[in-house]
């Protein structure tokens, strides 16, 4: 048995067999330890803490904010190994150039990346970069200002704008940069490239125990739906909650 700080507690399991991985692992409440297979998922302190509320709205549960996810394959379910999981694509950079097309959208200081296979991106998803190097020069109107910024100093996570299935924009560009569209002369990319962009897509908890929840505690539920998600995905979610 552990007691747990105001933090909780975490289990992470740092070295285990490829052949006879660790597997069947349950870490419940110690009072709970005894509860037969197939009862509720949440202990009765967890339901009786939310007794006498209308509504339940799962935004945090489904991590809504900021969502990467857009396909209803890529969504928790209740046999996926963690509620928590984050799935993570690796793309792999060839080339990092000049936009050969002007941005079309929010695209702000634009450094286009070429992969070196189709990347699955779509517009609006975010990313972080690793190995990015180089720097960017800009030339101003006012009396030939000129100032050199490293890419390195780039911030994360950035919007990308899809421009091909093997190539993908981002804004370089932010804030501290005191400098407007309208006056510029050019920007210069010098020596830019990049290893790699890491997409993270967190989903969430599954809609299946948002559900059971909403029953046990006899609320309405509040569902949030991600702001990338297609249309697939949308028919799927409004499908599952209705048949269930």
């Amino acid at each position: 048995p552990v007691t747990p700080s105001g933090g909780g507690v975490q289990i992470t399991i740092e070295e285990t067999s490829a052949t006879d991985p660790v597997r069947d692992i349950t870490f419940q409440l110690q009072e709970y330890d005894q509860e037969p297979e197939g009862t509720s998922p949440f202990t009765p302190i967890f339901v009786d803490t939310l007794s006498g509320m209308d509504v339940l709205r799962f935004m945090d549960m489904g991590r809504t904010n900021n969502n990467n996810i857009v396909h209803w394959a890529d969504r928790t379910t209740k046999d996926t190994i963690s509620q928590s999981r984050t799935l993570q694509r690796v793309i792999d950079i060839a080339q990092v150039r000049m936009p050969v097309s002007p941005p079309t959208s929010f695209i702000y200081f634009g450094l286009e990346f070429v992969a070196t296979e189709p990347h699955g991106l779509e517009s609006g998803q975010t990313i972080k970069l690793e190995g990015l190097q180089g720097q960017v020069l800009v030339n101003q109107t006012d009396e030939g200002t000129t100032f050199v910024r490293d890419l390195s100093d780039v911030w994360y996570p950035k919007m990308v704008e899809v421009t091909s299935s093997t190539s993908f924009m981002i804004s370089i560009g932010s804030w501290g940069w005191d400098v407007e569209h309208d006056e510029l002369i050019e920007i210069i990319f010098n020596n830019a490239t990049a290893d790699r962009a890491i997409l993270d897509i967190r989903a969430g908890v599954a809609y299946e125990y948002m559900i059971e929840l909403s029953i046990e505690t006899g609320a309405d539920p509040w569902f949030c739906v991600p702001h990338l998600a297609n249309d697939d995905y949308i028919t799927q979610m409004a499908t599952l909650i209705a048949n269930e």
